[in-house]
């Protein structure tokens, strides 16, 4: 009987001595995964760290290269009044050959005294960063044309397939999709100089026959705030987006460096 107690009591203790290894196992797994836990949320913020400061080199990277030269920029037009009718006030500026500047609806279509303030600085900073261009190409919209003359200081050319579509009939959206990848290819990019293209967001992003226009993989969204601009390289006979300034305070604040003191 007694023999039968000990026993026993030694089974209980063995089981109490294996609960608390058990538990001092699981503890101890807890806190290293607590450990891990931490390494692996620091290995995100390392890489989202990273990721941020490889973005500021991009942006930085590409705005050295348009210093350099041998591109062509699709700038959207700078700020103008966001009036729902504008682009029926498009239509009636382009098939009617009124000029807007000059028109009742002035403020529907051409920039805002902020947006004309936008274009001067684009013209400020690329002369103090000495960025040459060769040649200017507008959307014929007011907005897109006050842009180039107070940014740029000129049109060389103006085509409609710059125009954004909502200004068009459906069907002339891959009509005019053609044209435009058309007369980028044909345009002699310097080796030291830029081409501008002055228009509206969206536009570049077209497809037709299944095609792009611009490819645009290396960027994704070209979506742009006024006054933002896309990065275009001609190769052959393609054209690829290679980098996005949303807008142009971000091309300014990747070179622009203030004194130290």
């Amino acid at each position: 009987m007694i023999k039968k107690i000990i026993n026993a009591f030694k089974k209980k203790i063995i089981r109490n001595i294996s609960f608390f290894l058990i538990l001092i196992i699981a503890l101890d797994s807890l806190n290293n995964l607590h450990d891990k836990k931490k390494e692996i949320s620091l290995k995100i913020d390392n890489l989202i760290f990273n990721k941020a400061n490889k973005n500021i080199k991009s942006d930085k990277y590409w705005a050295e290269e348009v210093v350099k030269g041998g591109y062509i920029l699709h700038f959207r037009h700078t700020q103008r009044e966001k009036w729902n009718d504008v682009t029926g006030f498009d239509a009636l500026e382009l098939s009617e050959k009124i000029k807007a500047e000059n028109s009742s609806f002035n403020k529907a279509t051409c920039l805002t005294a902020r947006g004309i303030e936008e274009a001067k600085l684009i013209k400020n900073i690329f002369e103090n960063l000495n960025v040459q261009v060769s040649k200017v190409l507008s959307s014929p919209s007011c907005r897109a044309r006050m842009t180039s003359k107070y940014a740029f200081g000129r049109i060389d050319q103006i085509t409609n397939s710059l125009l954004h579509r909502t200004a068009m009939t459906p069907k002339q959206d891959i009509v005019m999709a053609k044209q435009l990848k058309k007369i980028i290819l044909n345009l002699d990019v310097k080796k030291n100089k830029n081409i501008i293209l002055s228009g509206h967001g969206g536009t570049i992003e077209d497809n037709y026959d299944g095609r792009k226009v611009i490819d645009t993989n290396n960027v994704g969204n070209l979506a742009r705030d006024e006054g933002g601009f896309v990065i275009i390289e001609k190769k052959g006979n393609k054209l690829i987006a290679h980098h996005k300034f949303k807008n142009f305070s971000k091309f300014i604040n990747s070179l622009v460096e203030f004194p130290i003191n």
